[in-house]
């Protein structure tokens, strides 16, 4: 039976939906809380907060930095796959050739919806990369909201000074009008892990997004067209103010800032967006699919509503990097790379300490045969003259009791802790595109290149098949249900005149229903890379057995196209191969260059004679040229 898709608001005491409100979050905060604790050390590594409480003034506080440049690395790689070589997602119809808006068009329409200022998707991915790294998931919310656009127009001044100006001078003046405007944007939001509060049962009941805004934010939102905002609600707020110290710490840190340096005048307000289903005290459903919003935990700044979006699906989604079955927050690739990596950073300040300390020495000095015994009370700077009283008996004053140094087995647990982090993050010498030790073997090189490319290769279909195409499906899907409401002429031009005509012939209902669902998306930008680097590896290797035997060199230039072949190899490069390609007339210059070497090498071959006319026989002739008997047999007498 077929369900109608309404936006009407559905009655429900505000009591009940706070009780269900409550009760979801503590749930959802509750298990997500050992996770948390794991993120907050896999961030404090990746920005450099090492604990140096236990040290004391002059000690090493050196903090190492390969685990943020692994994940650095990890994040430009899927950018750059994704962004930098030409089309890296598809557009598929199946075969319907009656669909009113072909491929092309739906492909560069989207393509110019995540362009854009507001959605910026390449950017979003790649910081959605390194929260997925530290905190398991990267969480997109793909939704939309109004925006004022300026637009100017020129119009005749026509005030008391104009109109005199024109009176003596006969010059007309313009005065600029600004006229703002509402239009719809497309928002792909990356939102953080500590703001998502999902069903951790796995059963998709509820997901629940919690996060602080500014009071002049709230208030935009309120005042967008049909926004539903209480009012009421709206008014209260306006009187309060809640940012806890808790939270001013949180945000603090997650910006990387002090917390004295978020003003205290910032009206804050949090904001509990619901998604999901409802139930009574009972357990009993009774409301499914609907979003609700909630202030200060108190207010309910939006009365329940049905699914506001045509495609009846949440705007979240999930996607994890390394999967734990049965599991909502999975787990992050850097849990167990920064426990090794906190050791390591201890390690090594304590191994330049001991460097330190072989340079200065722990030294003994009795202050009273010095003049003024407060200068040492700091300890004795690198270079410091001090004056000693001049009834001093001895050299005595100053002793170095025992050196530093570095024990072997420091180093040795260094080097196997650096071992040991590279593996973790699968971010090896190889990797970065350092040369590997003599020692190594060529076996070892290609076994970690292929360990590392069957890494990357399940997160590339992990990422691209539950992520990216999901998100694409409901970007496309959600930007078609407002695209009445944009007023940038390009996205709607880029479907093409034809078929923007017949677009707006049709009403909103019948155009989402003829094609919200006839797309099909395909990401292949990061396996494409992956298969293209294997793909290199495979020809290099070809290229080498072949090309070092002649025989084998020459049955294969007689049979295939050597240009075909160098081809694929520039495309394995990343390298395009029409920018090497020569222009018609540089290569018309190539063409007159080789007959010229063509024709000096053939008269350098025939050469002249040394003597007038006489050749000496075998030397600059040909075969032909010889004399008759100049091969025959001889008899020997």
């Amino acid at each position: 039976m077929a369900e109608e898709i309404t936006h009407q608001k559905i009655t429900i005491e505000d009591d009940l939906l706070l009780r269900n409100l409550r009760a979801f979050k503590k749930e959802a905060k509750s298990a997500k809380e050992s996770r948390r604790l794991k993120d907050r050390d896999n961030m404090s590594v990746y920005l450099g907060d090492h604990d140096f409480s236990h040290k004391i003034k002059g000690q090493s506080r050196v903090v190492l930095a390969k685990q943020p440049i692994a994940i650095e690395q990890i994040a430009a790689f899927v950018k750059r796959s994704l962004m930098k070589f030409g089309d890296w997602f598809t557009v598929s119809l199946e075969g319907n050739p009656e669909f009113p808006v072909d491929e092309k068009s739906i492909f560069k329409f989207l393509t110019l919806l995540l362009d854009g200022d507001h959605a910026n998707f390449g950017t979003g991915l790649a910081d959605g990369i390194k929260q997925a790294l530290n905190k398991s998931l990267m969480i997109f919310k793909v939704h939309g909201q109004y925006i004022t656009i300026p637009h100017f127009r020129a119009v005749r001044d026509t005030s008391l000074k104009a109109i005199t100006k024109f009176v003596t001078s006969g010059e007309r003046t313009k005065k600029l009008l600004r006229d703002d405007k509402q239009s719809w944007k497309l928002l792909i939001e990356l939102i953080p892990t500590e703001d998502y509060n999902p069903d951790p049962t796995g059963a998709k009941l509820y997901e629940i997004h919690s996060v602080e805004k500014d009071l002049a934010n709230v208030l935009e939102m309120a005042a967008a067209p049909n926004s539903g905002f209480n009012k009421e609600a709206i008014e209260m707020l306006k009187s309060e103010y809640h940012l806890s110290e808790e939270d001013r710490q949180r945000i603090a840190y997650d910006a990387n800032q002090n917390p004295e340096d978020i003003p205290k005048f910032r009206r804050k307000v949090q904001l509990d967006e619901f998604w999901g289903s409802l139930f009574d005290d009972d357990g009993l459903p009774i409301a499914s699919n609907i979003q609700f919003i909630v202030a200060n935990d108190k207010h309910v700044l939006l009365s329940p509503r049905p699914n506001p979006f045509w495609h009846g699906q949440s705007p979240f989604v999930a996607v994890p990097l390394m999967r734990v079955p049965g599991s909502v927050w999975h787990k992050a690739l850097m849990d167990h790379a920064s426990s090794i990596a906190i050791d390591r950073n201890e390690l090594f300040s304590m191994m330049v300490d001991g460097g330190k300390a072989a340079v200065w020495g722990i030294r003994t000095v009795k202050p009273d045969n010095l003049e003024d015994p407060t200068e040492i009370q700091a300890g004795i700077p690198y270079g410091a003259t001090l004056k000693i009283r001049q009834n001093t008996i001895g050299n005595d004053t100053f002793n170095i009791v025992k050196g530093g140094d570095i024990p072997n087995d420091a180093l040795n647990i260094f080097h196997q802790l650096t071992r040991e982090h590279e593996e973790a993050t699968l971010i090896n010498s190889i990797a970065i595109g350092q040369l590997p030790p003599r020692q190594v073997k060529a076996t070892e090189v290609v076994q970690a290149q292929q360990g590392q490319n069957s890494f990357f290769e399940s997160i590339a279909n992990d990422v691209e098949r539950d992520g990216i195409e999901q998100v694409l499906k409901k970007a496309w899907m959600t930007a078609l249900q407002f695209v009445d409401d944009y007023l940038e002429p390009e996205l709607v031009n880029s479907l093409g005149d034809d078929v923007a005509v017949t677009l707006q012939k049709m009403a909103p209902e019948d155009r989402f229903a003829a094609i919200a669902l006839g797309p099909r998306f395909k990401v292949r930008g990061l396996s494409s890379i992956i298969q293209r680097i294997q793909d290199y590896n495979k020809l290099i290797s070809f290229a080498t057995f072949i090309f070092s035997n002649d025989v084998l060199a020459r049955v294969f230039m007689e049979k295939y196209d050597t240009g075909k072949f160098v081809i694929k190899l520039l495309k394995g490069l990343e390298i395009d191969p029409a920018e090497l390609e020569l222009r018609p007339e540089e290569q018309e210059v190539m063409r007159q260059s080789m007959l010229e070497g063509m024709a000096g090498s053939a008269t350098t071959a025939q050469g002249s004679p040394p003597n007038a006319g006489e050749a000496l026989p075998g030397v600059g002739m040909s075969q032909l040229d010889l004399p008759e008997d100049q091969f025959a047999p001889k008899t020997i007498q």
